[in-house]
């Protein structure tokens, strides 16, 4: 019996593994189609790719739990914290600056889509918001990365949890470089754990008294 539920576990484990890392692959596909400015022509595509991260970034905060949550350490902390952080202001920031700015331009509003992203607190270029939510991500990132060092990771799991920070960029070639980096680090962190359990498998049990 016991046989059998720690397989379940096994088999838990894994989807949840899976999933995880789902998640980032499918944001290099929509990083890939980010539309480098939003045009009358653009607009559709530029409304598709903010509506699918709004709905990916608190799964990528799930998917990143999976690799901190259980870690101890100050810098743990730090990179669970800025977490939250990240989800909160990146969500206002894209809903903002990419959905709103999406709509106002396929309405035909296009000069006030540009005042909206070119604003200095909520807009896209250099706004507050951006400026918290984008430097946020790589808090997370190196302060994850010094956790799983410290928590004795192997080195492919928090060397690539470090260029995960890339993903700051959030559309384009850098981002795509910065998940690819996310998803190794969820994949690895999750086989070390695995290689372990299959460890403590072989070994002898000790009789129960």
């Amino acid at each position: 019996m016991q046989a059998i539920a720690h397989s379940g576990s096994n088999t838990r484990s894994q989807v949840v593994r899976v999933l995880a890392v789902t998640v980032p692959v499918i944001w290099i596909a929509v990083a890939l189609l980010h539309p480098q400015e939003l045009t009358a022509g653009s607009a559709g595509t530029w409304l598709t790719v903010h509506f699918a991260q709004l709905a990916l970034a608190p799964l990528v905060g799930l998917a990143m739990w999976t690799l901190i949550g259980p870690l101890q350490g100050a810098s743990a902390s730090v990179a669970r914290v800025a977490l939250f952080l990240w989800i909160a202001w990146f969500s206002a920031f894209d809903a903002i600056a990419g959905i709103a700015t999406g709509v106002l331009q396929n309405e035909g509003f296009g000069d006030v889509a540009k005042l909206l992203f070119q604003h200095q607190t909520v807009g896209g270029e250099f706004s507050l918001l951006g400026s918290v939510a984008h430097p946020m991500w790589i808090v997370v990132a190196v302060a994850a990365g010094l956790s799983l060092r410290r928590n004795g990771a192997r080195p492919i799991t928090w060397w690539a949890m470090f260029v995960s920070a890339l993903f700051a960029a959030h559309a384009g070639p850098i981002a795509v470089v910065g998940l690819a980096g996310l998803s190794v680090a969820i994949w690895s962190q999750g086989s070390l754990a695995k290689a372990g359990e299959n460890l403590r498998d072989r070994l002898p049990h000790s009789a129960e008294p």
